[in-house]
């Protein structure tokens, strides 16, 4: 856990107005993570933190390229990451919950730690579907052996007319129609 006191911002000494922070996540950071499908990053984020007295603002800027797990062949690769998200803290002492968009902070807090932001941002920005990109040519570029393996366990689906049809399934499918 001290490799993400680094992402660690104490506030109260700071002045009113923007200050900038730059964080290098890489493979350590995304070990800090139980779960993680983040196997190692070359990746910038820059902070703008906007401070003023009643209230902070994080605008978060990613970027670089991420190793993840291809759904498909199951093998690493690198996924570029370009995003931005901002965040606003305000201090309370009391948490409201219908603000979803707000995190609220103890009047006598002095620093924040954004390491957990930094992370669900950087899976957030993140495709849903992980896959190999394709080359140039269109083609895949997942691992050639393992595409041979999945298509031999390909079933494929055949229309057999001469084979009768529950009518409980007929009934259903004319639902399907509507």
């Amino acid at each position: 856990m001290d490799r993400l006191l680094e992402y660690t911002i104490p506030f109260k000494g700071l002045s009113e107005g923007v200050h900038e922070f730059e964080f290098q996540p890489d493979t350590e950071f995304f070990e800090e993570f139980e779960n993680s499908e983040i196997y190692d990053a070359e990746a910038t984020v820059r902070l703008d933190f906007i401070k003023r007295s009643s209230f902070m603002q994080m605008k978060f800027h990613l970027s670089g390229t991420v190793s993840i797990m291809c759904d498909r062949c199951l093998e690493a690769y690198n996924q570029p990451i370009e995003n931005e998200f901002s965040l606003l803290m305000k201090f309370s002492e009391e948490v409201d919950e219908n603000e979803e968009e707000i995190v609220f902070l103890h009047p006598t807090a002095h620093s924040v730690n954004v390491a957990q932001y930094v992370y669900e941002y950087i899976v957030l920005s993140l495709p849903l579907q992980k896959i190999h990109p394709n080359d140039e040519e269109g083609n895949s570029t997942c691992n050639a052996q393992m595409i041979d393996r999945l298509n031999e366990h390909l079933i494929e689906e055949e229309e057999d007319d001469d084979e009768p049809v529950d009518s409980r399934w007929s009934e259903l499918k004319k639902l399907l129609d509507n």
